[in-house]
């Protein structure tokens, strides 16, 4: 009786002991074949970077600017928005200007494809609201300088924009 109750004990301890190698629930202690060897999913492609499109200033006249790719081809918006420095008092949403290189006044449709490592210097902004890239008749063509001012040019699909620091227009001579 006394080697039977330390056996009863003996298993009574083992069997409130945690076991280290249980399966988790619902599995099978046996591995199969087919889940012994788990292949994991391929890495997937980083997204591809955004075009990276700069927007500069150039010299000679004040409005002068030229937008360039740096990278890949990329398609922008023609129009340009001209944005008024807030801080300066006034509305701070100017006119629109084109991507255009020439005044032919040619609907050339709503975007242009920069290429590859390619730029394009359009005609300057005039400083003026309605006569503010080419000329054209202009009932109240108001000159909106002196005042800071940048360009805002935007992808064709509209998800994306890059900005020219700000420059100043001087007064009207």
């Amino acid at each position: 009786m006394g080697h039977s109750r330390s056996r009863l004990i003996f298993f009574l301890l083992l069997a409130g002991c945690p076991r280290s190698a249980d399966p988790p629930a619902g599995t099978s202690p046996v591995a199969s074949a087919s889940s012994a060897a788990v292949i994991p999913p391929p890495p997937t492609a980083p997204p591809l970077p955004p075009p990276a499109v700069e927007v500069r200033m150039l010299g000679g006249k004040p409005a002068a600017f030229q937008v360039a790719s740096l990278g890949d081809a990329v398609d922008l918006s023609r129009d340009v928005r001209v944005e008024q420095d807030p801080d300066s008092g006034r509305y701070p949403l100017g006119p629109l200007i084109q991507l255009t290189d020439k005044c032919d006044h040619v609907d050339a449709g709503k975007c242009v494809t920069l290429p590859a490592k390619g730029a394009i210097t359009p005609v300057p902004w005039t400083g003026f609201d309605c006569d503010s890239q080419c000329p054209r008749a202009c009932r109240a063509n108001a000159y909106l300088g002196p005042g800071r001012f940048r360009y805002v040019v935007k992808s064709c699909d509209g998800t994306r924009q890059w900005e020219s620091v700000w420059f100043d227009l001087p007064p009207y001579k």
